[in-house]
């Protein structure tokens, strides 16, 4: 247990750091870049992350589940997946060319998606599964502290306009390549090139890792297909702004994440046997994720503002409907993740792929007539649906019979909103000025709810 905590320590300080280094990246380069190439910024990285896919689909898993359990040398599975990775890389890169020179991209998105397209060869030197399955967790955190600081400081000294958005794509794969160097190195003795592989392993690394890569396929459907979607039918300028919009969801999103990660090991320990751990984790997440979505959504304009500059105005209402999908984002995370660990894959990914299909069929209805809002509403009702079936399936493996105390967390969200619409209503006080009703009375009935249970 102490292992773990280490390894949790480690990791979560890695990710709020990259986090936070990261949107702090995001807002720089929106601020300096405009919304017109903040979109089609957007739009590439939202392209390129399928090619990403393809070079890379799940290799990384496959390697930290083969270095765990093998006793051996580690020689033959580093040198498997370093040649596999190179392969599907050049793969992905000649894709990517193709998709250039055939689809009718404007001539700046095909240049950025070309330069985004160099970062899919550092994919062959991504070795952080070895260390992973090693319990070498603190290297990890490093590579990805380091990436997310390189990319920060190149952007911040390179970009300075518009005119210098070529630049973001070099700096973001030259950036991965230098986090990346010194892993690499501490493994160069474990490479022996041609010498020892077997063939029938490289077979069954390729196969295990496209299964993978089926279900992580199907995620980003789920997850950016939106932004992809927004750049086919609308304007870059609304792809930008709809991207700050949901940079700020997928930062709170961090928030679920690192709760799971954080009760992870009692869940796996105890299963289905103790519905005390299981019952504080789906109502810790309720706590939180309810008051985080709504607090979002009511202060949208000051985030908008705040971190991209008044030019992104226009980014307020979609962040105001996404809000309501970062708390369906907890209450997915609370019933779908915990699916994998009791052994319900393909659950899972029939949740996901089923979600993401729709998601692909309603926005490809929805973004041609209603644009950013019709986007957001597609994403609300997808993430919803994995929600309510992740819950209907959960159910039939865990004791969830906790409804009274859910309603009660839900009753006091309502009791909070009615304070604020009061003073609103009642005393004409802004929705900026109402908000801290909102909080205080959240806050103190939580208080004393919660001190009732324990």
């Amino acid at each position: 247990m102490r292992s773990a905590g280490k390894n949790f320590f480690f990791l979560s300080s890695a990710e709020i750091i990259s986090k936070i280094l990261g949107f702090l990246t995001t807002a720089y380069l929106a601020r300096r870049i405009g919304v017109d190439g903040f979109g089609d910024y957007g739009f590439v990285v939202a392209v390129y992350t399928y090619f990403a896919l393809i070079a890379n689909p799940g290799y990384d898993i496959v390697g930290a589940r083969e270095a765990a359990r093998s006793e051996k040398e580690p020689s033959g599975i580093l040198t498997s997946l370093f040649l596999l990775k190179s392969s599907s890389a050049i793969v992905s890169f000649v894709l990517l060319l193709i998709v250039c020179v055939f689809v009718p991209f404007s001539s700046s998105v095909k240049q950025l998606l070309m330069l985004q397209g160099l970062t899919l060869f550092t994919i062959p030197f991504t070795f952080q599964f070895f260390f992973r399955a090693h319990n070498q967790m603190h290297l990890v955190a490093a590579c990805r502290f380091a990436q997310s600081l390189l990319y920060l400081l190149f952007v911040l000294a390179g970009v300075q306009s518009a005119g210098d958005l070529p630049r973001v794509p070099v700096f973001f794969a030259v950036s991965s390549a230098l986090a990346l160097i010194p892993l690499a190195g501490m493994l160069r003795k474990n490479f022996v090139w041609m010498h020892g592989l077997r063939w029938e392993q490289l077979r069954a690394y390729c196969i295990s890792a496209v299964t993978v890569g089926a279900a992580s396929m199907c995620v980003q459907v789920y997850l950016n297909i939106d932004t992809v979607l927004l750049g086919l039918f609308k304007t870059n300028r609304e792809v930008g702004l709809y991207t700050s919009a949901y940079k700020i969801v997928t930062l709170a999103s961090a928030i679920p994440n690192l709760l799971f990660a954080s009760y992870l090991p009692y869940l796996v320990s105890v299963k289905s046997t103790a519905a005390k751990d299981w019952k504080t984790f789906v109502l810790t997440m309720l706590i939180i994720g309810l008051p985080t979505g709504i607090i979002v959504g009511i202060y949208a304009p000051e985030f908008i503002t705040t971190l991209y500059g008044s030019a992104y105005d226009g980014a307020v209402i979609p962040l105001r409907l996404l809000s309501l999908d970062i708390i369906a984002v907890f209450i997915s995370i609370t019933f779908a993740q915990p699916l994998l660990l009791l052994g319900k894959e393909k659950k899972y990914l029939s949740i996901v792929a089923w979600s993401a299909g729709l998601n692909l069929l309603l926005n490809l209805f929805l973004i041609p007539l209603y644009g950013m809002t019709g986007a957001a509403l597609t994403t609300i009702f997808a993430e919803t649906l994995v929600a309510v079936r992740s819950w209907k399936a959960l159910k039939h493996e865990v004791s969830l019979t906790f409804t009274k105390e859910v309603l009660s967390i839900i009753k006091i969200a309502i009791i909070a909103l009615m304070a604020m619409g009061v003073c609103v209503l009642l005393f004409s006080f802004s929705l900026k000025t109402s908000g801290v009703a909102f909080i205080v009375v959240y806050g103190i009935l939580m208080t004393r709810w919660y001190r009732k249970q324990t």
